[in-house]
């Protein structure tokens, strides 16, 4: 057997899985920064370690795993000179070790398995998850989920369930997971990031060094040096979470009466139900006050928290919402009643959004950018987040989400899975909520059906008025009553 030379990234990785803290190790950067062979170390070390044990090497399909991942396999066993991990089965896509570990080969497969449904029958003890910037944030989940579901046979020795991702600069799951809290000194055990590029790869020849720079800039900087700033593809790009999330501090106390204010909301049952209170004061400034997240409710559930949870009451005088709200469900016993009914009941005002997804998109775009020079803002921000776990929440999606391939102009749609993870709701529910604030004044859809028992001339009024005019009062409130609209 070959003695083999860890570089010191490869051997920091390593004494970060053994220092018995951290389980979700993110590992990589850019290119050729050893990240691979790093892990594959690790989990051969770890299957030699742990007898019997089982571990599995995800990428996003069967071609990529044949192409990429199985060369670079054979090739570390071939520098080892052991026999001890045996040659990848092609009919089971697995590695069987001499002390009865195995490493399985599993493809990812998001195009004709999308709800993971293969993976719930996965028993390993961990995860390599390799090019992770190029799976699913749900497929991340779904491997936090199955490590350690496989108990190791005959008494043998249980290793901790282990998950480590490789990646480059990416602005999907992985800079939010791991980059950002690393960049900011948040992250905690049992998650680390170890970053690796090629300045890390001292058998990097000079020739291949120069070659590199003939990439464009932006390629360059983010695949070559390991640069996550100077990376763009996000859709909304121009989010700076330094820069529109805000402590709740930075308004005032007990919010006033005189600004403006308005809700988003984007139905959804198995999907999530984001509700977004919004408000404006008399500078321009705009406020996500909270987003709240809910779903498997029914309607009057929804309602109820929604009222419940309101930073300010005004924020459901008007709330703009997606045309699937005022739909009568009457399959399979459905009331036949719409949630526009059932939120009209509790005081809650729908008023229909504009759903267009370019429109949405570009008016949320603008509404968060900014200029700046070194020392100042030459265009000031005008639009906040303040700072609490729903909103932190719809910020990283928000962050997540990516041009359509075809249609550019438009963010892309992701779906959550069935188990609600991943998705593009909450960023949804906002482009309903600024979109529709900012269209020109024009006829309003007609939106109330006069058979509707619960129908009221003054709210139908207020539904008809141009987008701006937000003063209705809610059913029951009494406007004397001094604790109406607290914070």
């Amino acid at each position: 057997m070959t003695v083999f030379d860890a570089y010191q990234v490869q051997t920091k990785l390593w004494e970060t899985i053994s220092s018995g803290e951290h389980r979700i190790i993110g590992f990589g950067g850019g290119i050729r920064g050893t990240k691979t062979w790093g892990t594959m170390l690790a989990v051969f070390a770890l299957c030699r370690i742990f007898p019997r044990s089982r571990w599995a090497i995800v990428r996003k399909d069967l071609p990529t795993l044949r192409r990429n991942t199985v060369p670079s396999f054979n090739k570390l066993r071939e520098e080892l000179g052991t026999d001890f991990v045996g040659e990848i089965n092609g009919t089971t896509w697995t590695a069987t070790c001499k002390n009865g570990s195995e490493i399985i080969f599993f493809p990812e497969s998001l195009d004709i398995d999308p709800d993971l449904s293969r993976w719930k029958g996965l028993e390993v003890n961990g995860f390599i998850l390799e090019e992770a910037d190029e799976l699913a944030e749900k497929s991340y989940y779904k491997a936090i989920e199955r490590a350690g579901a496989w108990l190791v046979p005959r008494g043998g020795l249980q290793p901790p369930a282990f998950v480590l991702c490789t990646f480059n600069p990416c602005a999907n799951w992985p800079k939010h997971v791991f980059y950002e809290p690393w960049k900011n000194g948040s992250i905690a055990a049992p998650y680390a990031f170890i970053p690796a590029t090629q300045a890390d790869n001292p058998s990097i020849s000079d020739a291949q060094r120069e070659a590199w720079k003939s990439l464009p800039e932006s390629e360059y900087n983010r695949f070559v040096m390991g640069d996550w700033e100077s990376m763009a593809g996000r859709y909304y790009d121009t989010i700076d979470p330094r820069i529109h999330l805000i402590e709740r501090s930075a308004l005032p106390e007990r919010l006033p009466q005189y600004w403006s204010y308005w809700g988003a909301f984007d139905w959804g049952y198995s999907h999530w139900a984001p509700f977004g209170y919004l408000a404006e004061d008399t500078d321009g400034n705009e406020y996500v006050l909270d987003t709240l997240w809910q779903r498997r409710q029914q309607d009057a559930e929804y309602a109820s928290a929604i009222r419940a949870s309101a930073p300010h009451q005004k924020c459901l005088d008007m709330v703009y919402a997606g045309g699937d709200c005022w739909a009568k469900p009457t399959a399979r016993g459905g009331s036949g009643v719409s949630t526009y009914d059932v939120f009209l009941r509790s005081g809650i005002l729908l008023r229909r959004a504009d759903q267009d997804r370019a429109n949405g998109g570009r008016a949320l775009r603008r509404a968060f950018a900014f200029k700046r020079d070194e020392n100042r803002f030459t265009q000031p921000p005008k639009f906040f987040l303040v700072k609490t776990e729903g909103n932190k929440r719809l910020l990283n999606q928000l962050l997540e989400i990516m041009p359509d391939p075809d249609k550019p102009n438009e963010p892309l749609k992701v779906n959550a899975d069935s188990e609600g993870r991943g998705g593009d709701d909450g960023a949804d529910m906002l482009r309903y909520g600024i979109a529709s604030k900012r269209r020109a004044p024009s006829e309003p859809e007609a939106e109330v059906d006069d058979s509707n028992p619960f129908s009221d001339p003054a709210l139908r009024e207020a539904a008809a008025a141009p987008p701006r005019a937000r003063r209705q009062v809610p059913v029951g409130v009494d406007l004397l009553d001094p604790d109406y609209g607290a914070f």
